[in-house]
């Protein structure tokens, strides 16, 4: 009996719950409608995104036309969107705030 128990202690199913979990990774998702035909979009990955490996996410999001496709970017990177907040800029609303989270395992 105290075989047992201790095989499935051991088990990888059970170390696997044992071990910690990183932190979650949070980043800010700006698009303002300022121009004519695009979104102007900016993604807020910290004070350094090298850092935290997300400068290719970075320059790519900076680089697309529109909100949804940044958002489907950064969806198919394992970003959820947990919040979003109007911007106002010169007292009008034209932007919009997304804010994402990636859990990590």
């Amino acid at each position: 009996m105290k075989t047992l128990l201790l095989a499935l202690l051991l088990s990888p199913p059970a170390l696997a719950l044992a071990q910690t979990r990183l932190p979650d990774q949070y980043c800010i998702l700006e698009a303002n409608s300022r121009a004519k035909d695009r979104a102007n979009l900016k993604l807020l990955a910290g004070a350094d995104p090298a850092k935290n490996g997300q400068m290719e996410e970075v320059q790519q999001v900076e680089s697309l036309k529109y909100e949804v496709d940044a958002l489907n970017y950064l969806s198919g990177r394992g970003w959820e969107v947990f919040s979003v907040t109007p911007t106002s800029l010169s007292g009008h609303d034209d932007g919009v705030r997304y804010y994402l989270r990636r859990r990590k395992s």
